[in-house]
């Protein structure tokens, strides 16, 4: 008996309902395969917990008419050797058993009820099967999400330094100091700018934080005026740096930045005290 015939016989097998030469020929496979014993043992599991799980009860007095109709419905099947017995050959009161014959594969045999098992047995063990599927692709599907975050991360994070980069190397950039006021004594910043390519970054370190409802603004003095060029919050080491924004072209006539403390959100003119400022040489 090759390995395919013995998982078709595994669910008769379990019932004990495989003819004499049969089952000493799966009794034989079995000893030499332990993938066939694990699943014979598997479904003889399924088997006695579907019986442990429902309790024997009385069919009902219309059932017996019904079922002899049906059975009288059904042609007889070639090389059966026994009719049915008569049902009132049985006290009353004795509870219905299922009989298992061996030997014939008709309407009684073994196969239906083995793939009726089989098929029990295939829905139980398929349900965790299911669960840890979908478990697994749930945990990939957050991996690959992680993944993909961690890359567009670092995808920003190296555009920002190319950027940067390009700034620091081009033939027109320019560094600005901006010194510390009373106020943040320890700050120190500063601005590159480049006014080809209308792009100035702020580097700042050791200022301290903006406090409640307030934030700090950088201004770019050009042409008589403060022009808004950004807000920022340092982080916890006082350090932050900044792409300013606003009307850029204007980089080519700036004469100063600065960075005043406003209230949160903040404002198109200065209100608040200064606390960097620095020239352009």
């Amino acid at each position: 008996m090759n390995h395919d015939e013995m998982k078709d016989l595994i669910p008769a097998l379990a019932l004990g309902a495989l003819e004499e030469g049969e089952e000493k020929a799966a009794r034989a496979h079995l000893e030499s395969c332990a993938e066939c014993r694990a699943e014979l043992q598997a479904m003889e599991r399924v088997m006695a917990g579907l019986g442990e799980g429902s309790a024997a009860q009385q069919p009902p007095a219309a059932l017996r008419g019904r079922v002899l109709a049906a059975a009288g419905a059904i042609a007889p099947v070639a090389g059966a050797t026994a009719p049915v017995a008569e049902a009132s050959a049985a006290p009353a009161s004795a509870p219905p058993t299922l009989q298992v014959v061996k030997g014939g594969r008709g309407v009684a045999s073994w196969a239906g009820w083995g793939l009726a098992v089989a098929a029990s047995a295939a829905l139980i063990y398929s349900v965790p099967s299911l669960q840890k599927i979908q478990f697994l692709l749930g945990r990939q599907t957050q991996t690959a999400d992680s993944l993909r975050h961690e890359m567009a991360l670092r995808e920003a994070e190296l555009q920002r330094n190319r950027e940067q980069m390009e700034l620091l190397t081009s033939p027109d950039s320019r560094s600005v100091s901006l010194a510390s006021q009373p106020a943040t004594r320890e700050a120190a910043a500063r601005v590159v700018y480049s006014a080809k390519l209308k792009r100035a970054r702020l580097f700042v370190q050791n200022l301290p934080p903006a406090g409640e409802g307030k934030i700090y603004e950088v201004w770019l003095l050009a042409g008589g005026k403060p022009i808004p060029a950004g807000l920022f919050k340092p982080d916890s080491s006082g350090s932050f740096q900044l792409d300013l924004t606003g009307n850029l072209a204007d980089l080519k006539t700036a004469a100063a930045f600065a960075v005043t403390l406003e209230p949160a959100g903040g404002v198109p003119a200065p209100t608040g005290p200064m606390v960097l400022v620095g020239k352009v040489q």
